[in-house]
């Protein structure tokens, strides 16, 4: 019962505390006074007149700003001081420094030093610095405890580009305690839509035919919500059809039922079958819109999409649609006309032989309305992905910010983006955009290697620096929904998690398991601080399911170094399961946390923890529900609806402890439509799904 209380009141905090955004703010709000910083007073030898850049702003939870930094005036000696009002025991420094705009610009050397209430005490140094804040790296600087009330950074290399010299500092956070990581659920970050893989549809059935555990494997024992399919939709169209690009000539189409295409409708209707969603996205072209025959071999070719062929190009795409829908019972989710639309690999005159060329924002965006037109006009629904770029860099923003800003509202639902070569800078980036434009965010392809140089497949090491990258697409890039790239491929596939000649499974299946299985649709991410402690070595991500319960991942990069952590996430139990390069996806005992100490829990070299609240109560999910609706409603008439709502949740209640579960059903059923009909009035789209989320969770296990 204590445990249950817990929960409501730490709702309540969270309802009455904050506004809940679509994504985390930049901003950061520490909890349980992990980070002392914000608590100091900041002074400095000198501020640059070419901004504002006072001493207080490395110390405003911003990491990643250039506007939110001290920058000291040209010259030297360059310090900057933190002064508390009584005495502080601390053991961790960390220091983020540099130009956000360009690398290179980090202080490159600097001590850390203590006041012992007569002299300055040195007790850390960096010297040959390389950790540079563009690139988000940071110092981490662990030592003894020690108790004082001031400490200074003493600069004396102000930065690493030669001429430079005034010392650009991001941000400093000072810990009382190194390797405490606290789960704050006074922030809410992104809802997760589920979880899933790209799939070369052609070759699943034969695959399964050939090993029975392989349907179980990726759809069971993997929960895979979503498949964002390797298509043969230009296999439709082997010659023009008819030269008007109003209409297609079905007659002129002979390989619907047979052949390629035809297996592969077969394979999607399979998955449709199973509940999954799919997701559209195109590599080719049908040959004979670039003047080539069908069988074109276009490997180390550019295949462009000539001037004045867009109508065709959307008419051969609306045939495919609605050939799978009428023929097969076959609809896409989400659809993107161009996989990596400004991609351009180059190397010693070799191109991509695979990818759409010539596809500008503005032309990509056009041949999306004009698709979505048609396809609305033969009642084809679905939702519209911006984008599409690789990789998560921010030279890759600039294509998605035009594509976003050369369409008409509502054109776009998804921005997504492939997670190779990644930046911290350009996953934040996308982060901004997609918040400017209120659309959501897909990771068409969630892979930690360079997009042409993957290795070591076959290694654990491979999984957990894949653990360590979804990480950073679900805390930098906020994503929603992430595919990894892929769950199978062509016989002999490079880019796989399944061997199909050995019938086994590489290692990062079984660290995915630990995302896709603990972390169910409907979830949304909470804030954990720091989100990665020792230099980058342990990584955390924290959720709230559905249930109301937590869930926790922990990730121990280090090859060789365990690492023991104090873990503050309130009073709760917690189930382990954990997987390292011995044993995968094992269970391992349980772990609880108090209000007051946490827990402590030592993380094994290359390892991955899940942390699986053990409560399991509605009360908690229909007192947040309760408590959400209050807080969500805005505008003239919101208590009239508030009531209302309210009053359905307190009779749903009712006919539930009576034993009338179709009775409480039918009540959810009515506050799920009245909240989904104020959507844009008065409640926001991001709080109507929040809602609709959690009544449709207690639809399920009333």
């Amino acid at each position: 019962m204590g445990k249950r209380i817990w929960v409501v009141i730490s709702m309540f905090a969270l309802i009455f505390g904050c506004l809940v955004p679509t994504a985390l703010p930049s901003k950061r709000t520490y909890a349980n006074g992990i980070n002392i910083a914000p608590q100091a007073t900041a002074a400095a030898s000198s501020v640059s007149t070419l901004g504002a850049f006072a001493p207080e702003k490395a110390i405003d939870g911003i990491r990643n700003l250039n506007d939110s930094r001290w920058v000291s005036a040209s010259g030297g000696p360059h310090w900057y001081e933190l002064e508390w009002p009584s005495g502080v025991t601390i053991g961790n420094v960390k220091v983020w420094s540099g130009n956000m705009n360009v690398p290179g610009w980090h202080i490159s050397a600097y001590d850390i030093q203590v006041w012992d209430g007569g002299a300055w005490k040195t007790i850390g140094s960096v010297s040959g610095n390389r950790q540079d804040g563009y690139a988000g790296k940071y110092n981490d600087i662990v030592f003894s405890p020690v108790v004082t009330t001031k400490l200074r950074m003493m600069i004396t290399g102000p930065s690493a580009y030669p001429i430079a010299t005034d010392a650009r500092l991001l941000e400093l956070e000072v810990y009382s305690e190194e390797g405490s990581i606290s789960v704050n659920t006074a922030v809410y970050g992104q809802t997760i839509e589920g979880w899933g893989g790209n799939l070369y549809t052609l070759w699943m059935r034969g695959f399964a035919a050939a090993d029975a555990q392989y349907y179980d494997k990726m759809f069971t024992e993997l929960n895979t919500t979503h498949i964002r399919v390797r298509n043969y939709w230009y296999l439709l169209e082997r010659s023009n059809d008819d030269n008007d690009p109003a209409t297609f000539d079905w007659s002129a189409f002979a390989a619907g039922d047979q052949g390629d295409m035809h297996e592969e409708f077969l394979a999607l209707r399979e998955l449709v079958d199973r509940g999954i969603k799919l997701s559209f996205s195109p590599w080719r072209i049908p040959s004979w819109m670039a003047g080539k025959p069908f069988d074109y071999d276009w490997s180390n070719k550019v295949m462009e999409l000539p001037a004045g062929m867009d109508d065709e190009y959307v008419e051969s795409l609306a045939a495919y649609f609605l050939y799978a829908r009428d023929q097969y019972g076959v609809s896409f989710d989400y659809i993107s006309v161009a996989n990596e639309p400004n991609y351009k690999y180059l190397t010693n005159g070799i191109f991509s032989g695979t990818y759409i060329y010539g596809m500008s924002p503005a032309r990509y965006s056009s041949i999306t309305a004009k698709l979505k037109q048609k396809l609305e006009a033969n009642g084809y629904f679905a939702e519209y992905i911006a984008a599409e770029t690789s990789p998560g860099n921010y030279t890759s923003v600039k294509y998605a910010k035009e594509t976003l800003e050369s369409a008409d509202p509502g054109v776009y639902d998804i921005l997504a983006y492939h997670a190779y070569d990644r930046t911290v800078k350009g996953l934040s980036a996308f982060t901004d955009l997609a918040g400017q434009h209120n659309v959501r965010i897909h990771v068409g392809e969630q892979e930690n290697e360079s997009h042409i140089n993957l290795q070591g497949k076959e290694t654990w090491h491979h999984a957990i620096q894949n653990a360590v990258a979804l990480h950073d697409t679900l805390t930098y890039g906020r994503a929603n929904l992430t595919l990894y790239f892929s769950y199978s491929a062509s016989p002999g596939g490079i880019l796989v998690l399944y061997d199909e000649v050995n019938k086994v499974w590489y290692p990062t299946y079984d660290m995915l398991k630990h995302f896709y299985n603990g972390v169910p649709q409907n979830s949304v991410m909470l804030e954990s601080l720091p989100s990665s402690s020792y230099g980058g070595d342990v990584y955390t991500l924290a959720f709230l399911k559905p249930d109301g319960n937590l869930e926790i991942i922990l990730i121990n990069r280090s090859e060789t170094d365990s690492h023991t952590i104090t873990l503050k996430a309130g009073d709760r139990d917690f189930s382990v399961i954990k997987s390292y390069a011995a044993a995968k996806y094992v269970a391992d005992g349980f772990a609880s946390s108090t209000e007051t100490g946490g827990m402590s829990i030592t993380l094994s070299p290359q390892s991955i923890y899940s942390l699986s609240e053990m409560e399991e109560s509605h009360e908690a999910a229909f007192d947040t529900l309760v408590n959400l609706t209050m807080q969500f409603i805005e505008g003239p008439g919101s208590q009239g609806l508030a009531e209302s709502l309210l009053k359905k949740l307190e009779h749903t209640r009712e006919k539930r402890d009576k034993g009338d579960e179709a009775g409480a059903v039918k009540q959810l059923d009515a506050y799920i439509n009245e909240v989904s009909a104020q959507q844009g009035k008065k409640i926001t789209e991001e709080r109507v799904r929040i809602l609709v989320n959690i009544a449709e969770w207690l639809k399920n296990v009333i």
